[in-house]
Formats: C-alpha cells, structure tokens, sequence
C-alpha cells in the first residue's frame, strides 16, 4: 500500500463531491442576427440549387425518401 489509494465509497463520494460543486462553463448566447440569418439562407439555397443540378446518378439514395 502506498498510502494513498482510496477505497471505492471514498472515491465516489469525492467524485459526487466534486460533481455537484462543479459548474457548468458556457459561452454566453447571443442571437442571431438578421444578417447571420440571411447569410445563412442565401448560402443553404445556393447549395439545394448544386444539389438540384447534380446528376441523378451520383446522388446517394436515402432510404425512406420517395421524392
């Protein structure tokens, strides 16, 4: 023994210990703006219009989707 080790209830409890006193850290939220929101439209429809354009070929089939 070296003196140092713990028995199972002592480490767990140390554990929970340190569970409960931890906080979580996370970066303030923010909305979104209008602009982020515009952004983000005219670029999802520049890639649906690719995707659209693609060879019918080399589109990856998804189970479920009849369309």
């Amino acid at each position: 023994m070296c003196g140092h080790e713990t028995s199972p209830d002592t480490g767990r409890a140390g554990l929970v210990t340190q569970l409960a006193t931890t906080t979580i850290r996370t970066p303030p939220t923010r909305r979104i703006t209008r602009d982020e929101i515009r952004r983000l439209v005219d670029g999802l429809g520049g890639q649906l219009a690719i995707l659209r354009a693609a060879d019918p070929g080399g589109k990856l089939e998804v189970p479920g989707n009849s369309a």
